[in-house]
């Protein structure tokens, strides 16, 4: 049996040997395959079903760029928007018709100040449906928020207040 074992190792060796000792081909590179340049598909994104809002910032843009969009005719927000006009109107005492729609849409706000956080007070941290009206009079923009069962209020700003009704 030790002979055998012998034998078999002397054999392997000498294979080996001999595979080292064969003259080598020409080392001829394999040509990589051709290329395509194919445009890149942008990525199927899905179209948002709502807005998330998280305390919208001031925006300081030129409030003459934005342009007006016609009031709704009929509908929930048409009550929404209405509402927010004739709210305006009354605060800063001009006719209705003066006031302009810059924004109208859903939204989910991201807790129960709705968008419009007053400090020191606490809010549900709970995602609330609801809209967005940004109005335009007199060069100024004015934001009305509502969710909930909440009717549309004006947002205002700490370094912006109006006059109270």
């Amino acid at each position: 049996m030790r002979n055998v074992l012998k034998w078999m190792l002397i054999l392997a060796l000498a294979a080996v040997l001999a595979a080292g000792c064969a003259p080598a081909s020409p080392a001829t590179p394999t040509p990589a395959p051709p290329v395509q340049s194919t445009p890149e598909a942008a990525p199927a994104t899905p179209a948002p079903t709502e807005t998330v809002v998280i305390n919208l910032p001031i925006v300081e843009k030129p409030v003459n760029s934005t342009p007006a969009i016609p009031f709704p005719q009929e509908g929930a927000l048409k009550e929404l928007a209405s509402g927010a006009r004739e709210d305006l109107a009354k605060r800063l005492n001009v006719p209705a018709g003066e006031i302009e729609l810059l924004e109208l849409s859903r939204v989910t706000w991201r807790d129960g100040s709705l968008g419009c956080p007053k400090p020191g007070m606490m809010y549900t941290m709970a995602l609330v449906n609801g809209t967005l009206i940004r109005l335009r009079a007199g060069g100024v923009v004015y934001e009305y928020h509502s969710g909930g069962q909440k009717p549309a209020f004006l947002c205002e700003k700490p370094d912006k207040p109006l006059p109270e009704q």
